[in-house]
């Protein structure tokens, strides 16, 4: 922090206020790499437009304790090759202020092992950043002070343009364009036009969420159907046979669509309050068309809740409490076997690690967690597909935990996408971890 931190002119202000920085980072190999950042008092990184990390959600014994500046905060995040903009904010609740942040390329071994600094391979750094080019409210809503950028879209300060992630992969070929020939003549034709044929999303496929984006996801074939990018920048999805929902990062209500899967379809139908005193963690799970499953960060432990969607303020009953010192780090679901499954990280110690925790239902009893750390640092969903449990890294990849002890992950599939989000019909939800 004392090498790379900073903050604006004078003093501590402003205050209550997201400053910040874009830029533009280029890795040359998809890998995990590790992010060592801190802030006086919080501090906020996105990655493309996808939020990493943000200390203002987080439980409040950590904050509470000051550790977003009193230590080095490390996160492996998994990272493709190509270029990505980079955006990077601190937060100052009053008086002395100051940020920073750098990326290393070093294993964790490494890191733990580095003595000084020529142990590091340092890709990115804070330090020497003169301006601050983006701020944002309490929101997350960027403010003419700075530079700003429509909804769904971030500032790129190498161009100086705002740009929109829509994540493509795997385009099939164009087709050749065929020789012309003469024209025959027609006597009678009025052929009907050919209509475009909407995507077929079977029961218990995959609909995966990257902020604004939604797809379709086939685990057999490995294969996606991109289904639109009108939706909430959430931190995750779920739905049923005929609703979906996704909530605002930095909001308070949960977006409910009406939807259809053969074929698809997807309609606005309302937006649903918080309770009173709750504040939603980045998971969120369907159990009925008037029942989710969530988590609520206000309070320390965070709370496993079930919330009561019937009318537009949902009813919170908490059935348990996560692990203390721990966050859902992407997903929450409930299986027909009355079971909770959570990938969740722990928000002390020097390093995160990364967690699949059991819990029963409706008790919310703990029964056991697998760490995942190695295979899926950055754990954003869970799906359940032909009796196997599988957990999907933000960067794509996909790893199969075997039901039974010692838990053995093995990669599957890399999925081709960034994934924040993961959801399936309740039904389809149907085993759980063997103790």
């Amino acid at each position: 922090m004392n090498r790379c931190g900073l903050w604006t002119n004078g003093s501590g202000q402003p205050e209550d206020t997201w400053v910040g920085f874009s830029v533009c980072l280029d890795v040359s190999t998809t890998k995990t790499y590790y992010i060592g950042i801190a802030g006086d008092n919080h501090f906020k990184l996105t990655l493309d437009g996808t939020v990493i990390v943000n200390t203002r959600l987080a439980i409040s014994q950590w904050y509470g304790a000051n550790l977003p500046f009193k230590r080095w905060n490390v996160y492996p995040i998994t990272i493709n090759s190509g270029p990505h903009i980079l955006e990077l904010f601190g937060w100052n609740n009053e008086l002395v202020a100051g940020f920073g942040c750098e990326i290393y390329d070093n294993t964790l071994n490494e890191l733990i092992a580095a003595s000084t600094l020529s142990d590091l391979n340092i890709i990115f750094t804070s330090s020497g950043i003169t301006s601050a080019n983006v701020i944002q409210d309490s929101y997350n809503e960027y403010l003419d002070t700075g530079f700003s950028c429509p909804d769904g879209y971030v500032y790129n300060h190498c161009t100086n343009t705002c740009e929109f992630f829509s994540f493509c992969y795997a385009c099939p070929p164009p087709t050749p364009t065929p020789t012309p020939t003469p024209t025959p003549t027609v006597t009678s034709t009025n052929p009907p036009p050919t209509a475009t044929s909407l995507p077929i999303i079977s029961t218990c496929s995959v609909i995966i969420n990257n902020s604004f984006d939604v797809y379709a996801y086939f685990p057999s074939s490995n294969t996606n159907v991109f289904l639109g990018n009108s939706f909430p920048s959430s931190l995750d999805i779920a739905h049923t046979t005929t609703k979906l929902w996704m909530w605002a990062y930095g909001t308070s209500s949960i977006t409910e669509y009406d939807i259809t899967l053969n074929p698809w379809s997807a309609t606005f139908n309302r937006f649903i309050s918080f309770p009173s005193g709750v504040n939603l963690g980045a998971g969120l799970g369907s159990i009925t068309n008037t029942q989710l499953i969530s988590t609520n960060v206000s309070v320390s432990p965070h709370q496993i809740i079930v919330l009561d969607i019937t009318t537009n303020t949902a009813v919170s009953t908490v059935i348990g409490t996560l692990q203390p010192g721990r966050a859902v780090s992407g997903d929450i679901l409930l299986t027909t076997t009355n079971k909770i499954l959570v990938t969740n990280q722990s928000t002390t110690g020097p390093f995160t690690s990364t967690y699949l925790t059991q819990y029963s239902y409706p008790s919310g009893t703990f029964e056991v967690e697998v760490d995942i750390t190695s295979t899926t640092p950055s754990a954003f969903g869970i799906f359940i597909d032909s009796g196997n449990i599988y957990v999907c890294n933000n960067g794509g990849q996909i790893y199969n935990v075997n039901v039974n002890f010692p838990y053995t992950q093995t990669l599957f599939n890399n999925s081709g996408l960034n994934i924040g989000g993961a959801s399936q019909v309740p039904s389809c939800c149907n085993v759980n971890l063997i103790i």
